[in-house]
């Protein structure tokens, strides 16, 4: 899924690409909004997250859905 929403040039080009898996999850709790913040001030470019339906049909994010 990320590389159909990743131009084409950042594979071309020779620097690194940074992805926040769940934010900034070493220094604040993962899946927040304070993580995701954190996680652009330290320059990431993408930010992963874990989104998995409910059975209402609602989207939460959460890296166990069954839990």
């Amino acid at each position: 899924m990320i590389y159909l929403t990743l131009p084409y040039y950042t594979f071309a080009s020779q620097e690194k690409l940074v992805i926040a898996h769940r934010g900034a999850s070493g220094y604040l709790p993962e899946h927040t909004l304070e993580s995701a913040v954190l996680s652009f001030a330290m320059k990431a470019d993408f930010l992963e997250l874990d989104v998995v339906m409910t059975r209402g049909w609602a989207s939460d994010c959460n890296a166990r859905p069954y839990t």
